[in-house]
């Protein structure tokens, strides 16, 4: 849409801002949608999930469109991190034309690394700056990951003398159980 947004403001006890904000449609290429392979064919290794997991190498596919009025030619992307730990081993990729509205997929993978710490529940984020000529486009994703997260269940102590209880100079067997309590199962 174009033309002016109405904003409004309110805060209790306030008065109310009011102002109008202009809309324009603006020529601009970004993602649309990504597939992740981890399945240890190609440059990636995992366990084919096509979730990103702690220590994998992740061969990821985008899937750019032209959001603009205009086609835009020999469009390559740049596969940009912004977290310090996560090494990107192919960053440049190809897409070719955009015709207005259209969408098409990265010609190859880019390739990254799952740092091995990661934890459950992180988001990988990444800049794909995507240029044609003099325009450049910057678009950011991020990738959930998935990992075990082990937590403490239950402790049982096994042979630990008549009494029950471990005393000082006393052997026993000892069973501890754990529960995944993270989203890779």
């Amino acid at each position: 849409a174009t033309g002016p947004m109405k904003l409004t403001v309110t805060k209790r006890n306030r008065q109310p801002y009011l102002t109008d904000v202009p809309l324009g449609l603006g020529e601009y290429v970004g993602v649309q949608d990504f597939l992740i392979q981890d399945d240890g064919t190609g440059e990636s290794s995992g366990n084919g999930d096509g979730i990103a997991n702690p220590a994998e190498t992740i061969e990821l596919r985008l899937q750019l469109r032209n959001f603009g009025h205009q086609t835009y030619p020999n469009i390559n992307c740049v596969l940009i991190q912004e977290d310090g730990d996560v090494p990107v081993l192919d960053e440049v990729e190809y897409v070719g034309s955009l015709a207005a509205g259209g969408s098409a997929w990265t010609t190859d993978d880019f390739e990254f690394s799952v740092p091995a710490r990661a934890r459950d529940g992180r988001s990988l984020r990444f800049r794909v700056r995507a240029v044609s000529g003099e325009h450049q486009w910057d678009s950011a994703i991020e990738l959930p990951v998935e990992a075990p997260e082990l937590v403490y269940s239950t402790l049982h102590f096994y042979d630990a003398g008549p009494n029950g209880i471990l005393d000082p100079g006393e052997t026993a067997s000892l069973t501890v159980a754990l529960l995944n309590d993270g989203s890779q199962r």
